[in-house]
């Protein structure tokens, strides 16, 4: 018995739909980008993957340069508006908490290139 490879098992979307869907995205009502987030997980299951009930994930976020403690969450989860910017999929409609499984790739999606923030702060 020959094991299938992961596309044979899960064929992948066609580039035009899955350029289609990312291009629309920011339009789609609520029910069309469920649908196409399922479509995506159903062809492209490592989008998906269910860790388990007691695992960690982290949140990196610049702090600029300020100091100060954190004493509530909703300063590492929320960024104010004037620093804020859009990731892969969201936008200002629609928010997305963007997660990492390792500190390690939640400080790489950082991008840190130049020193322009002094601080920042991993959750």
């Amino acid at each position: 018995m020959t094991l299938k490879t992961i596309i044979e098992q899960f064929p992948p979307l066609s580039v035009d739909e899955l350029v289609t869907g990312i291009n629309n995205f920011p339009q789609y009502n609520i029910a069309m980008k469920k649908e196409f987030l399922a479509k995506l997980i159903k062809h492209h299951p490592l989008l998906y993957v269910d860790w388990g009930e007691g695992s960690s994930y982290y949140r990196a976020r610049y702090m600029g340069n300020d100091a100060s403690p954190i004493d509530h969450v909703s300063k590492i989860l929320c960024p104010p508006k004037e620093i804020r910017s859009y990731g892969r999929i969201d936008s200002d409609e629609n928010e997305i908490l963007y997660t990492a499984s390792s500190k390690n790739t939640a400080l790489n999606e950082l991008k840190i290139f130049n020193n322009s923030f002094n601080y920042y702060t991993i959750a």
